[in-house]
């Protein structure tokens, strides 16, 4: 199976303060997600979620006109509610 470092890209993009490199690191965060998806045979259903999952997150955060953003999970046993706003 051919390896992608697409998730250390992604780890570094959503740890970047410096809005310059930020833009820099999530292009490669989206190259690496779209050569690894050119692998569809060889990629797990859970790496498939896992990078629509990073996708949207640098989706929402690549631009101040999308946040804030509320995400809310309703579970049989609590309600989790996550906001996403724009580091100061």
């Amino acid at each position: 199976m051919v390896e992608n470092n697409w998730r250390a890209l992604y780890k570094a993009a959503i740890l970047e303060t410096d809005p310059v490199k930020l833009e820099l690191r999530v292009k490669a965060v989206e190259d690496g997600i779209r050569a690894r998806q050119a692998l569809d045979g060889q990629v797990s259903s859970g790496e498939r979620a896992e990078m629509k999952d990073a996708h949207f997150i640098l989706y929402l955060s690549n631009t101040d006109a999308r946040l804030p953003v509320l995400l809310e999970a309703v579970m049989p046993f609590a309600v989790a509610r996550v906001e996403l706003v724009k580091a100061e």
